[in-house]
């Protein structure tokens, strides 16, 4: 990296995450301001690896969080930033699809367009508690007889040995129960983009999970309340920069609370309508890309003009 950015014109670097830390200690000129953008949750860090990352971490200019609480306590007030991430309502992920359109896709898989359909976006791991959702599904089932449950979360890193071993887990837990559906492969999609199938989820379904146990932002939570959706996510972190609970969605804090809400959401439509609407407002003025892009230009503005 060094050899690299030694033979480029570099104006400004910006880093995202600790773990390409240490191209903020590459062989740049001092006049190169660095930008370190962190997109995890530090509102309780383990002490030991924050330590460890500390004289990394301060070769920065300038550190960009989603929330004022993730700012390590001996970063100085005046290198620290917050922006709120943000949607871009233009991609085939979040691009309007009409539901019928939506249904034809999710029938190739064996989803039943007659009968309620739940989901959650997300990459399988266990802060995104999937066990939690598939409980927070069976107990609402015993209400709604004909639910069905989608988790898609398609692993685009091949040589990620923890998180295949996890979905094993979790298709292991699900045990081809009926009405629930697991997609983790792309090869499960049977040729359709993963945006599009994503989209496809997100348009169909009545109630949207992200129940998060842990969850840095958690941009799943705007691409479903952008669709106009109820979403039921969990009581932490960047999800209740999103949600207001009872407002233009819900929060919980466990699986009953979650099944509860399911159930009290697909039997009430004027409700669900009414947060949905209230849901994409909230998207409409805090999480979409251009007011991001704004913010961030202004960081490096700041930086490269100083």
């Amino acid at each position: 990296m060094d050899d690299y950015l030694a033979n480029k014109n570099v104006d400004l670097v910006v880093t995202h995450d600790p773990q390409p830390l240490l191209i903020g200690c590459c062989n740049l000129s001092l006049k190169v301001p660095r930008i370190l953008r962190l997109h995890i949750d530090l509102s309780s860090p383990n002490q030991n690896i924050i330590e460890f990352l500390k004289p990394f971490i301060e070769v920065f200019e300038k550190i960009i969080v989603s929330r004022e609480d993730y700012i390590p306590l001996w970063v100085k007030k005046n290198r620290a930033v917050t922006i709120m991430p943000a949607i871009d309502p233009l991609s085939a992920k979040n691009i309007r699809l009409p539901k019928i359109n939506a249904w034809k896709i999710l029938n190739r898989y064996g989803i039943k367009s007659g009968s309620p359909l739940i989901s959650q976006v997300s990459r399988f791991d266990a802060f995104k508690d999937p066990i939690g959702v598939i409980e927070s599904y069976r107990l609402a089932k015993k209400n709604i007889s004909d639910l069905q449950l989608i988790l898609a979360g398609i692993i685009e890193a091949p040589d990620d040995p923890q998180q295949q071993n996890y979905v094993k887990e979790v298709k292991e837990y699900v045990d081809k129960e009926s009405g629930l559906f697991v997609f983790s492969d792309v090869k499960d999609l049977c040729g359709i983009a993963n945006d599009e199938f994503i989209n496809a989820v997100q348009t169909a379904s009545d109630v949207i999970l992200q129940k998060s146990l842990q969850e840095g932002f958690g941009l799943t939570v705007s691409e479903a309340m952008w669709k106009e959706k109820a979403v039921i996510g969990g009581n932490v972190g960047g999800i209740k920069l999103q949600i207001k609970n009872g407002k233009n969605g819900y929060l919980v804090n466990n699986f009953q609370e979650a099944a509860k809400l399911i159930v009290k959401l697909l039997k009430d439509n004027q409700l669900r309508s009414r947060i949905g609407k209230k849901a994409k407002e909230t998207v409409r003025e805090k999480f979409l890309m251009p007011r991001y892009i704004l913010e961030n230009l202004k960081i490096y503005d700041e930086l490269l003009n100083s």
